[in-house]
């Protein structure tokens, strides 16, 4: 199976360091999780992070994660990891306007 995805939550109090609030986001996801890749990113000049998961059936996923003004925004690819499909997915993930 294969899955694109992408979610946001608004935050009311962004005051945090962004390092410090993505590093407790990609701490969450992985709960549970084989941690297969993590890495610090940058998208549209923000901070980010990219992290590569296996869950306990096995599916393999990846997940960019990045700080916009007051929103927390996901992508999420489900599938083979190195899937030209999902680093395409993954990189087209952009900010243009803050």
């Amino acid at each position: 199976k294969t899955v694109f995805m992408v979610n946001y939550a608004d935050k009311a109090d962004m005051n945090v360091n962004a390092d410090i609030l993505l590093d407790a986001v990609v701490k969450g996801q992985a709960e549970d999780k084989k941690t297969l890749g993590e890495k610090k990113d940058m998208i549209g000049g923000l901070t980010a992070r990219r992290i590569k998961l296996e869950d306990s059936d096995k599916d393999q996923y990846e997940i960019r994660v990045v700080i916009i003004k007051n929103r927390l925004v996901q992508a999420l690819y489900l599938g083979p990891i190195g899937d030209p499909l999902g680093r395409r997915f993954l990189d087209s993930l952009n900010v243009t306007d803050e």
